[in-house]
């Protein structure tokens, strides 16, 4: 596999291994929660454990860079983007929703996950008049279904 491949993974298990080094809860959302490793890595994480989140990807030589209160913050480990997330669609993340997230093995990590009506309502409530296209959403709901994660 070339670096383009693997680095998107290797970051995945980079911020997992700084947020659990800091004892923060957290859920693994977006592809990575689903059905393929994805150009990103999106993290909920809740808004009181925003500064705790970013000393322990600091202390993992990831660079923060400054983001507005209300969006994810965005951090770079080389150049794969990481959003850690407190308000998907201006829900906050908080811990009940991380006790409904799944434990289940990413590449070569077991994390949290989303669970999948969570990821698919969160798709859903971006939808309106000039987004409606399902096709995503659709591909997530298979996911979710397909005997390889055995998630509904």
């Amino acid at each position: 596999m070339s670096e383009e491949q693997t680095r998107p993974l290797r970051t995945m298990t980079r911020t997992v291994g700084a947020l659990r080094e800091h004892d923060v809860r957290f859920a693994l959302a977006g592809g990575w929660a689903v059905y393929e490793p994805a150009h990103d890595v999106d993290v909920l994480i809740r808004e009181e454990d925003r500064s705790a989140v970013l000393d322990a990807v600091e202390r993992w030589g990831m660079a923060v860079r400054d983001t507005v209160e209300d969006w994810p913050v965005r951090t770079y480990d080389g150049q794969q983007l990481v959003d850690l997330i407190h308000r998907p669609d201006e829900h906050p993340v908080d811990r009940a929703l991380l006790d409904r997230a799944e434990r289940i093995r990413v590449g070569p990590v077991a994390v949290p996950v989303m669970s999948a009506t969570h990821l698919v309502i969160d798709r859903m409530l971006v939808f309106g008049p000039h987004r409606c296209d399902l096709a995503e959403t659709l591909l997530i709901a298979l996911s979710c279904v397909s005997s390889s994660t055995g998630r509904w």
